[in-house]
């Protein structure tokens, strides 16, 4: 599988479909690759209020869409980036899943649920679970509270 993040070079493995994991995603609004892929997104911080924005937060703020650092600044936002643990756990979840032996728990497939029903009902995402790629899963699990 492909390991990396969303600047161009992963366009190579997504038009031969080859399965991805891709890190430190912004905007969420383009989270979406292939059902099989897994993603983890940055996270915001609210430097004004010394805290990360929930992902509705984001979806309410116009953050998911924002292409240019200057709407982050303006708004007193700091991407930050997943940590070395964050991406080390998706990765073997990948590992684990191209080899069968991932076991995915109710309560895992709900934390899937809850991320993605922040999008709105005409998104591509929204639209069907096949065009959803996986946010993964100790990435879901580590950052309930954004989720609220």
């Amino acid at each position: 599988f492909f390991l990396g993040t969303v600047g161009g070079l992963n366009a190579i493995p997504q038009i031969f479909r080859v399965t991805m994991v891709l890190t430190n995603l912004i905007p969420l609004e383009y989270i979406s690759f292939h059902p099989q892929d897994l993603v983890i997104p940055k996270k915001l911080w609210f430097q004004n209020e010394n805290r990360f924005l929930t992902f509705e937060e984001i979806h309410q703020l116009g953050l998911a869409t924002a292409l240019t650092s200057d709407k982050y600044r303006i708004l007193g936002m700091e991407p930050v980036e997943n940590t070395p643990e964050e991406i080390k756990a998706v990765v073997i979840e990948m590992d684990e899943r191209l080899k069968g032996n991932w076991l995915t728990t109710e309560e895992d497939e709900e934390l899937q649920r809850k991320y993605w029903s922040f999008y709105p009902p005409d998104h591509v995402c929204s639209q069907s679970e096949y065009s959803r790629s996986r946010i993964g899963t100790e990435f879901l699990r580590q950052n309930r509270e954004l989720l609220v």
